[in-house]
């Protein structure tokens, strides 16, 4: 009844600026009671911004208007929304204001915060007012008594930002330029640099905008704010949030941001915010696919420090465990800090990752080529990934994932990378079903080679044990092979490996090989069209030495694949090479009796 009495007055009234003024202080002081949705709060609202317009800007009652307004637009969103759909002509002529001499500070400032109120759900809306806001900002002076309308100002300039259709709009007003200058000027208050860091942050999102905020001094204006307000969680996750954005815009960038990396650091162990700690890991995954970068990152012992503390403190974010998955599978390409690695206690964090989030393919995936890495380059580590579970939670992947082709790369790679010199990880990887998993995936990736060549590189290592031969055939290992050697004869890596585990199998059990009989072609056909590789050669003369020998048919295919002048052919072009020639004569005899 209240709110009903003073809006009949005002309209009885219209032109008593003393009962206006009344009202609107009666307004201010009833706002936190008043009914947020009636309609009688929206009609305040139209009445009040009316009443705005037609005020002289220097009178009491002006900034009492603008003060109830403010009042009422803080209640509701539906407020906002009320006063921001107004006549365009109703905001110029307020907004007008901020550009006049006449204006006081405080009225300027009154008008900033009720921008920065009302855009803040609809900044859509209300681009158009860019342009005044960033005039006003040129020429008010830049000091402590103006600070809270630089914050408001600067505030305002953040909502509009959140609408990517203001972007252009407000750089082509110039508000990069005035922004930066903000922060320069306003180094002493954490108000200011977290709404232009903000507002940097949000311009930031458009890939389009980013060369401009570098071309105008934003990295450094950035930079500089993180240094002026280590204490603000808003200023260091802002700022950090804008150069994350930044750094995809050239190597310049990221050198820059790689050289200040000890501000995040310190911003990671000084604030808790959870948005600040996923942008610290989110940089340090960006930066570390960088080579040069990642130099400069690995050299320091700080790095390994934020990095396992990121791992152990958000054992639950998902978000956090997958960017530092990736820092670490970047960083782990460097086989120089592998000791580091396995010192500081990074695998039992990656293997707390995959049983943590089992369904993640991105986790998986990158667990795998962490473990792929360190495995391959450190015996040491293949133990520790044994004793850690890891090579359970491979297996895990395999199965659990079989139809995600890069986490099948992934894992590939780690297992055999694990198993390939230990004994006793083979034995473990059979245990956990590894021979069925790797048999899987070969059926459901008949197309991709990296898979094919890891998986058959993983069934070679585990052939080697006659005591797997009899499992291995029993899960269709070997007709699965020869057809996979058929029908990608030209990887050379796929035959030789697929040679090396025929050989296997019909070492175990000779009556084997008349199944092994239909990728003789295939081998012969790769030697062929590869006479000088060694290893290859080697390994696939062995492999059809041990076949004609225990199978006519395979003798048979061999010959009639031409087996005959390709062997020659090797002999002749690798005379010099007594290994070759030992293996190539030892198969001729074979085909010639």
């Amino acid at each position: 009844r209240a709110l009903e009495a003073v809006l009949f007055s005002l309209q009885t009234h219209p032109v008593n600026l003393r009962i206006l003024e009344s009202g609107c202080d009666l307004i201010q002081r009833l706002s936190p009671m008043l009914p947020s949705r009636q309609p009688e709060v929206r009609s305040a609202v139209i009445l009040f911004a009316n009443s705005a317009r037609s005020l002289d800007a220097s009178t009491k009652a002006y900034h009492a208007c603008l003060g109830a307004l403010l009042s009422l637009c803080q209640l509701s969103d539906e407020n906002k929304h009320e006063f921001a759909n107004c006549r365009d002509e109703l905001h110029n002529d307020i907004c007008q204001v901020l550009i006049s001499d006449a204006s006081d500070l405080e009225t300027k400032e009154l008008i900033c915060e009720l921008y920065w109120c009302v855009s803040s759900v609809a900044g859509s809306t209300l681009g158009f007012i860019a342009k005044k806001i960033i005039d006003s900002m040129k020429y008010l002076p830049q000091n402590k008594q103006s600070s809270n309308y630089f914050e408001a100002a600067c505030g305002t300039l953040t909502n509009l930002a959140l609408d990517p259709e203001n972007h252009m709009v407000l750089v082509d007003a110039g508000a990069l330029t005035q922004i930066a200058n903000a922060i320069q000027s306003f180094d002493f208050s954490d108000a200011v640099l977290s709404a232009s860091c903000t507002a940097l942050a949000n311009l930031s999102t458009s890939s389009c905008i980013r060369s401009a905020i570098i071309s105008h001094g934003g990295v450094s204006a950035l930079v500089e704010s993180m240094k002026s307000a280590p204490t603000s969680a808003e200023v260091q996750g802002e700022a950090s949030r804008a150069l994350l954005n930044l750094c995809d815009v050239s190597m310049e960038v990221r050198k820059v941001t790689t050289d200040h990396l000890f501000l995040f650091f310190d911003a990671h162990y000084r604030h808790d915010d959870i948005i600040l700690q996923e942008i610290v890991s989110s940089m340090l995954s960006k930066l570390s696919k960088d080579g040069v970068c990642r130099k400069e990152m690995i050299s320091t012992s700080r790095t390994y420090d934020v990095l396992v503390r990121l791992f152990k403190l958000h054992p639950s974010n998902k978000k956090i465990q997958k960017t530092s998955l990736l820092t670490l599978r970047n960083v782990s390409t460097e086989s120089s800090i592998t000791p580091i690695l396995l010192n500081r206690g990074f695998l039992p964090l990656v293997v707390s990752a995959m049983s943590a989030f089992p369904n993640d393919v991105d986790i998986q995936e990158s667990s795998c080529i962490v473990l792929r890495n360190l495995g391959s380059l450190n015996s040491e580590a293949a133990v520790e990934i044994c004793s850690e579970e890891g090579i359970n939670f491979i297996v895990k992947a395999m199965q659990n994932l079989s139809d995600c082709t890069p986490t099948q790369r992934a894992s590939c790679g780690a297992l055999w990378a694990c198993i390939h010199d230990s004994d006793v990880n083979c034995r473990i990887a059979v245990s956990l079903g590894a021979i069925d998993a790797v048999i899987c995936l070969v059926l459901v990736h008949p197309s991709d080679v990296f898979i094919l060549e890891n998986a058959i590189m993983i069934l070679e290592s585990l052939s080697s044990f006659k005591e797997y031969v009899k499992q291995i055939v029993d899960a269709g290992g070997i007709s699965l092979v020869v057809e996979t050697m058929r029908s990608h004869p030209s990887s050379t890596k796929l035959i030789r490996h697929g040679s090396i585990f025929i050989a296997n199998l019909t070492q175990a059990y000779s009556s084997l090989s008349d199944e092994a009989v239909r990728c003789v072609t295939a081998i012969i056909r790769c030697i062929d069209e590869n006479p000088t590789l060694v290893e290859l050669i080697v390994d696939c003369s062995r492999t059809l030495h041990s076949l004609v020998s225990h199978s006519r048919k395979c003798k048979d295919r061999l010959l009639a694949a031409n087996g005959l002048g390709v062997v020659e052919k090797i002999i002749n072009q690798n005379a010099s090479i007594q290994q070759v020639n030992d293996c190539a004569h030892l198969l001729l005899d074979d085909i010639l009796q």
